[in-house]
């Protein structure tokens, strides 16, 4: 795990090679010539005029000579209070047509739209209109859910923490055809979730649970959240180049500016960028979920509000204060707080960050220094600069708070799958398809590794100093987990045997294959005996290979949308594909079981029964199990 954060390090820092690129050096040099200048320094210590000059350093260690000649573009505003300290537009929205990444361009902020929906259950709460520990079924019409597991209520603050139980949904959330879009209730009917863990238990970011708790802000406040964030956020911030209609029709200067802005893709083997999918103008149908889209001065002048003391976006100071005192913790450590994710540094600082097709964002501010920091990028290669901006801005965990001595070592044994996945419908496989090695929290050495810093708290040292902080979660089973940024590592104590199990649906067809190879053979030589259901078990084979292609092809299908999830009506085809395949080969088992007692063949061909009952069994117990089925479950 360590090599690939050196890696993503590597190239983080890469991407910081812009700056060198812009005004950055001249600032380091200013600051070199005049000692008289501001010393106002950052929570990391470091001068504001000093700032540009550290941010070489980084790219001077891990940059590649002539990186900015392939960049696209990426803008940052670094600030404290109302005041910007910095900002940064640096190369182009369209490389093609040299659109210059300035103050007129937009950017699509993803999941920092969710916090718009919090923002907004916040305020609904300081009205009194909203119970944050009532059952959201109480602000929701009869029979809504549908495809709940627990009797547990389910609170607006579960809804925040991410903890309502849902996984991932099956089906796509996002159209290339704006025309096709429906209403915000249609669309949550449509893609409701499989509710995979018990309510308040385990942390699972839910896009869909999020868009939900945006559907009850309309229900209780009468207006669209459209109408509802323009009034109660953009209006009072005077935010007028954001938009947040899911075809971004609610703006007209950011329908056009969308317009203009394309996506790129880093090719590492070519060593330049390329644009695939051009503007990639996906619209986000669950819309409250990650559509805001505007410039950076917009997002900058948004994450200032929650540093300002004239608290603008709430009636009293006491509801901003209490939406950063933590509502989720590892150990002492504030893990989220009314949606929004903490991160430790010298200082805590909390924020949210956003990805789309097209775009990367990230926001994160510090309550009480008042600084924090907004960037946003147009190239699809997640190549981002939080991993080099938070050090500089906030500093990093400073040594006296941890200490690596005397901690004991993280040691887990099996296989975790992560919470955020699919872990019911036809894409439940997913979840053990990315299931997570014990070993990846290996110790290597006294000062090198993962270790208990106490009961709830997991830490990553390196170089004997606490660099990263997780969070030891404990299930009502007993068992135990690991709390990722959004997720959870959840124990999997029979992983290998459903591993084994998908492997085996896999084999069974490809030795059906050659079945059907050797029949095809021996029957132009003449050589086919008559046997005992001989059509049926034909048709078995063909049923087995058919199953394989059929979830090869869903596969292929849902990562070629280029967004999460899968086209309802293809799931609905493969779905009966798999269901037509699972009955043949039920068929053919009980064919070859009726053969294999009744008819007492020789020994050749009880062996053929024997393998086509083993590969049909496999293959309908892997559709089963891993509800390859079941197309009318999100």
């Amino acid at each position: 795990m360590k090599g690939i954060i050196k890696k993503c390090t590597a190239l983080l820092c890469s991407a910081c090679m812009v700056f060198s690129a812009s005004a950055m050096s001249a600032n380091a040099k200013d600051d070199a010539k005049d000692s008289t200048k501001d010393e106002r320094r950052l929570p990391s210590g470091i001068t504001y005029e000093s700032f540009y000059k550290h941010i070489e350093e980084d790219v001077s260690e891990y940059g590649k000579e002539g990186f900015p000649d392939m960049y696209c573009s990426v803008e940052a505003i670094v600030f404290c209070g109302d005041e910007i300290i910095s900002t940064v537009r640096a190369g182009e929205i369209d490389r093609e047509n040299h659109i210059p990444a300035d103050e007129n361009a937009v950017y699509e902020w993803g999941s920092i739209t969710k916090t718009m929906v919090w923002v907004s259950v916040m305020q609904l709460w300081e009205q009194g209109k909203l119970d944050l520990e009532e059952d959201i079924r109480t602000y929701l019409p009869d029979d809504f859910f549908q495809h709940l597991s627990y009797d547990e209520p389910i609170t607006m603050l579960n809804i925040m923490n991410h903890t309502a139980g849902w996984g991932e949904t099956t089906y796509t959330l996002e159209t290339a055809d704006a025309s096709s879009i429906r209403s915000l209730e249609e669309e949550l009917r449509d893609t409701e979730p499989h509710q995979a863990f018990r309510p308040g238990e385990v942390v699972a970011y839910s896009n869909w649970g999020a868009s939900l708790a945006g559907y009850i802000v309309e229900r209780i406040s009468g207006m669209s959240f459209v109408d509802y964030v323009h009034k109660n956020i953009f209006e009072p911030l005077g935010m007028e180049h954001t938009a947040i209609a899911a075809d971004h029709s609610d703006n007209e200067f950011v329908m056009e500016q969308r317009k203009l802005l394309k996506t790129y893709e880093f090719d590492i083997m070519k060593g330049e960028y390329s644009s695939p999918l051009g503007n990639a103008l996906y619209y986000i149908t669950l819309y409250p979920c990650g559509a805001a889209t505007g410039t950076i001065d917009d997002l900058a002048t948004y994450a200032q509000a929650f540093v300002d003391d004239s608290h603008p976006l709430f009636k009293n100071k006491e509801t901003q204060e209490k939406l950063f005192t933590g509502t989720v913790f590892n150990g002492d450590n504030i893990y989220s707080s009314y949606g929004f994710f903490a991160s430790e540094y010298y200082v805590t600082a909390f924020g949210h960050g956003g990805d789309t097709v097209a775009c990367h964002a990230y926001m994160e501010f510090d309550p009480v220094t008042k600084y924090g920091y907004v960037e946003v990028k147009n190239s699809d290669d997640m190549v981002m600069l939080f991993d080099i901006m938070p050090k500089r801005v906030f500093g990093g965990i400073p040594k006296e708070r941890y200490s690596a001595e005397g901690a004991e070592k993280y040691e887990p044994k099996g296989y975790f799958i992560q919470s955020r996945s699919q872990h019911s419908g036809i894409l439940k496989s997913l979840s053990y398809l990315t299931g997570i090695s014990a070993d990846m929290f290996e110790s290597k050495k006294l000062d090198e590794g993962y270790y208990h810093l106490d009961d709830n708290t997991i830490a990553y040292v390196d170089e004997g100093r606490v660099v990263e902080t997780l969070g030891k979660t404990h299930y009502s089973d007993g068992s135990s987990g690991v709390r990722l940024l959004g997720s959870e590592l959840i124990p999997e104590k029979l992983y290998i045997p459903k591993i084994l199990l998908f492997a085996g649906f896999f084999i069974s067809a490809f030795a059906a294959v050659f079945v059907l190879l050797i029949k095809l053979k021996f029957r132009r030589n003449g050589m086919m005996k008559p046997y005992t259901g001989r059509a049926v078990l034909t048709f078995g084979e063909f049923a087995k290979i058919i199953a394989v292609f059929d979830y090869v092809t869903m596969l292929a299908l849902c990562m070629s949308l280029e967004s999460a999830g899968f086209d309802k009506r293809a799931g609905t085809v493969c779905g009966c594909i798999q269901i037509v395949c699972a009955l043949i080969c039920t068929v053919s088992a009980i064919v070859s079981a009726y053969g294999l007692i009744a008819k007492k063949p020789e020994t050749f061909r009880k062996i053929c029964y024997i393998g086509d009952i083993t590969g049909n069994v496999i293959t309908v117990w892997a559709i089963l199990f891993f509800e390859m089925y079941k197309f009318w479950g999100c």
